[in-house]
């Protein structure tokens, strides 16, 4: 299998096989004033991982209004992820942070995890100092 060598934000060499690349679809319209920095933030990013394509699908147009309805988008800009990593789509609402992108592209890639939110009942047992086994 063919590999392609890509350069990591921390200057790390990682090697990932081209069959593993990673997708985001950007869902936006010429309307939207937040799309045009949403677009600007995935392309960039994008362009400093090889490893990433990146498709667009404007609700102006024909394809982009089918994509919409196919995937329920309720506003825009929306962008969703997919990767080997990850078994459903990653879906973001709003214009992305590159610490946001890399975090969501890291988890396609089977790399990173969600993180963890403690819900009340954890808080609570820990503000307590109540240990649960389960």
């Amino acid at each position: 299998m063919n590999k392609i060598k890509i350069e990591a934000q921390d200057n790390q060499r990682l090697s990932v096989p081209q069959s593993s690349k990673i997708k985001i679809e950007v869902i936006t319209s010429p309307t939207c004033p937040h799309c045009p920095h949403a677009k600007n933030a995935v392309n960039k990013f994008a362009k400093d991982n090889e490893y990433i394509k990146v498709v667009e699908y404007s609700t102006a147009t024909h394809e982009g209004r089918k994509k919409s309805q196919q995937l329920d988008v309720r506003s825009v800009p929306t962008l969703f992820i997919s990767g080997p990593g990850s078994a459903d789509r990653i879906g973001f609402v709003g214009s992305p942070s590159q610490n946001q992108l890399k975090k969501m592209v890291g988890i396609a890639k089977g790399e990173d995890n969600w993180p963890k939110e403690e819900g009340l009942f954890e808080k609570l047992a820990k503000k307590l100092k109540i240990k649960i086994k389960i």
